[in-house]
């Protein structure tokens, strides 16, 4: 047991269940399970953003069992329009909240957490079993305090030349860690 709240659990609860509307669809031959699968495939990217090009692969698999299994064009532009709809949902949502919160467009997340993750990842040291450096947690404290585009700009450029003093420090140990 962790006491943590995980994506990678919720992650693979939606991929299983993504696959398991998938493979229903298959052998009922439903249009309201591939709804279902469009909305689920919405939410894997902001799980785990790399899912995005994995769901948008997807989506356009269920376009064309749509487009195959559906005569009728009004019937089959509605149903489209219904699977995109649901699909982009999840994007709608955070793209509102993060003009509304942080007056800033994006679709997934204001911060960059790329270079938060990988400047953090140059921190823990694999063999330590002492547990988590506290640099960390000043790291998350200071990463997101900028209230503006501007200052998550800034502060992602600072932790990217920590990133890269770090490694030409030690660019074996970087390379072998």
């Amino acid at each position: 047991f962790v006491g943590l709240r995980l994506t990678e659990t919720v992650m693979t609860f939606f991929l299983t269940f993504s696959f398991f509307l998938i493979l229903l669809y298959l052998k009922k031959a439903n249009l309201y399970l591939l709804i279902v699968e469009s909305l689920v495939l919405g939410f894997l990217p902001y799980l785990r953003p790399g899912f995005l090009i994995f769901s948008l692969v997807i989506l356009i698999w269920l376009v064309y069992l749509v487009s195959i299994s559906i005569k009728k064009i009004i019937i089959k532009s509605m149903m489209v329009f219904i699977l995109i709809l649901f699909f982009s949902y999840p994007m709608l949502y955070n793209i509102t909240r993060n003009i509304k919160y942080f007056n800033q467009f994006a679709v997934l997340t204001v911060h960059n957490n790329i270079v938060k993750d990988f400047y953090l990842s140059l921190l823990v040291n694999n063999q330590d079993t002492q547990g988590i450096p506290s640099e960390v947690n000043w790291v998350y404290h200071e990463f997101f305090t900028p209230a503006t585009r501007e200052g998550r700009q800034e502060m992602a450029a600072k932790y990217l030349r920590f990133i890269k003093a770090k490694i030409y420090e030690n660019p074996s140990g970087f390379l072998w860690s």
